[in-house]
């Protein structure tokens, strides 16, 4: 049994003027287990942060910890020096576990590089106290490819490690990949529902954003319907006002309660939601109310509303647009064509607000399923889609992709090559990609075509 190790920690302690009774009540072992590892008769302990602990005991250098760790059998730390008060347990917790994963076997690169990339990701997360927002490109990707891990159901990670992730992301203040969490809620909810509600009740009450407001709380509602029918208890906390709500997480809540469809529940809620109405927009809330209501039972009257005031305020169109895919069972051609006059142009730009059309890449699975009877209409809305300027609406459609290609695969490559293959949006290109090789036995031409042309597009936008 080698000796070094005993020999270096006899040195290093009474270099330090310490008994081994001493060093053996600092570290909380036997006086007789420091005997024996000074005399050879142990071995060596196998654990980074022991040594770590023995060496801040012995006020080691990083130079002699890594001699230690070296007569343990144990790979060097590669830095040389860390800041005393960033010298804690969690910290060498972490590098004993970085450390420990290089030297696993059956650990390749790329599942280490996951694990490092996912760390600084949340260091960068935290990172916004700059003046200049941080480039979030590569975290935003990083985010998209968590996501896609849990809501695919891959196990390679491990969902728990994943979610925790995001669950850090979620407390921080990168607002951005906050977002994308709470977009991807509804997929997270059938993926793993008790890990999803809690990021729910995380982002449910996330500050407002100063330019974009309550758009992560307006999200969470909004995947409000899928918990209930997984977790109807749960439910109701998330759908009441909380403070810092604004009128557009009034509406997601008030059209929440009518999807979901329970009585007592909308009874219980609904005239509390509305007692938080700003007295300049409660005439258009309940204006909403009514609409919500019409568009399920008395689609004529409904119809008649929605011509009186689609030249209303921005907030009243979008209610109006909030409503329209109620409507596609009972009146498709009329709630069809009101999609296409709300997605239209003027000068070559939308002529509606980013808010006004972003409502309608919500109805695209409804939108799908009226395609056989209403095709040119239908088609001619998510083609509008497709070239949205908002990233967001494209993003939607990129994810209804493979129930696109089900039903209408044509179609589905049709918008492939004239839309997304070029878009400039990574989230948009990668599901694209993705989707592509269950287009290849049905067109192999055009799918080997398109394969180029999305690679090619990658290293325009890299380059």
């Amino acid at each position: 049994m080698s000796t070094r190790f005993g020999e270096l920690l006899r040195e290093y302690r009474r270099r330090a003027r310490l008994s081994q009774k001493d060093l053996a009540e600092r570290t909380g072992y036997h006086p007789s287990y420091i005997n024996r590892l000074e005399r050879g008769r142990r071995m060596p302990p196998r654990q980074y942060g022991t040594i770590q602990d023995l060496a801040a005991i012995l006020q080691l250098t990083q130079e002699e910890t890594n001699a230690l760790l070296a007569a343990a059998g144990l790979e060097p730390v590669l830095f040389t020096h860390i800041p005393a008060e960033a010298d804690t347990p969690r910290l060498r917790r972490i590098i004993e576990g970085l450390v420990a994963l290089h030297r696993a076997p059956g650990i390749d690169d790329a599942q280490i590089a996951f694990v490092e990339d996912a760390i600084l990701l949340l260091l960068d997360s935290f990172s916004v106290a700059r003046r200049t927002p941080p480039d979030t490109s590569f975290s935003e990707e990083l985010v998209d490819d968590l996501l896609s891990a849990v809501i695919t159901g891959s196990t390679e990670y491990g969902q728990d490690n994943l979610l925790t992730v995001l669950e850090e992301i979620a407390r921080g203040d990168a607002w951005e990949l906050k977002r994308r969490i709470a977009e991807a809620l509804p997929g997270l909810l059938k993926a793993n529902p008790s890990r999803a509600l809690s990021l729910m009740h995380i982002l449910r009450t996330d500050p407002p954003h100063p330019e974009w407001r309550t758009d992560i709380r307006r999200r969470v509602i909004e995947a409000t319907p899928v918990l209930y029918k997984l977790n109807p208890e749960a439910t109701p906390s998330l759908l009441r006002w909380h403070e810092g709500d604004e009128v557009y997480a009034i509406l997601a809540a008030l059209e929440a309660l009518d999807t979901i469809g329970d009585e007592r529940l909308q009874a219980e809620l609904e005239s509390e939601l509305l007692s938080h109405v700003s007295s300049e927009q409660q005439n258009i809330v309940e204006f909403y109310v009514k609409l919500l209501e019409a568009t399920r039972t008395r689609p004529d009257e409904a119809l008649s509303m929605i011509e009186s005031a689609k030249g209303g305020d921005r907030l009243t169109r979008t209610c109006i647009t909030r409503c329209l895919a109620c409507l596609l069972p009972t009146r498709p051609a009329e709630a069809l064509g009101y999609m296409r006059f709300f997605l239209r142009r003027e000068g070559g730009v939308p002529a509606e607000h980013q808010n006004v059309r972003r409502p309608l890449s919500r109805d695209l699975p409804q939108i799908i399923a009226v395609l056989d009877g209403y095709h040119a209409q239908a088609e001619e809305v998510i083609r509008e889609l497709a070239q949205d300027e908002d990233v967001h609406i494209r993003r939607a459609l990129s994810d209804i992709l493979p129930a696109l290609i089900q039903s209408h695969p044509r179609l589905a490559l049709d918008l492939i090559r004239s839309y997304l293959i070029h878009d400039p949006d990574h989230y948009v290109r990668e599901r694209t990609g993705k989707i592509l090789p269950r287009l290849a036995t049905l067109y192999p031409d055009e799918v080997r075509e398109s394969c180029l042309a999305l690679l090619r597009q990658g290293k325009k936008l890299s380059g």
